[in-house]
């Protein structure tokens, strides 16, 4: 048994032209793709601030400016802001 809800919006979808449906479609996927972009960047983000972190500790030039309380390392010139 259909509830109400699927059979309406199975109603609307077979009632759509064709080209609607693909305008739809290729809305749904502009924005799929967009947000796999991001995510990505994000996480590449994430990945280069946790190794340049590490990396300035094993080379022992990260220092805390207290005063200010942020982390001023050589991660700071590749474009990381904390």
């Amino acid at each position: 048994m259909q509830t109400s809800l699927n059979g309406t919006i199975s109603l609307m979808v077979d009632t759509m032209t064709p080209m609607v449906k693909a305008i739809l479609v290729s809305i749904g996927n502009i924005i799929g793709i967009a947000i796999t972009v991001f995510t990505c960047i994000l996480f590449a983000k994430i990945f280069r601030a946790i190794i340049m972190l590490v990396y300035d500790f094993s080379r022992g030039t990260i220092f805390i400016d207290k005063n200010k309380f942020t982390f001023l390392s050589s991660s700071y010139y590749f474009g990381i802001h904390r």
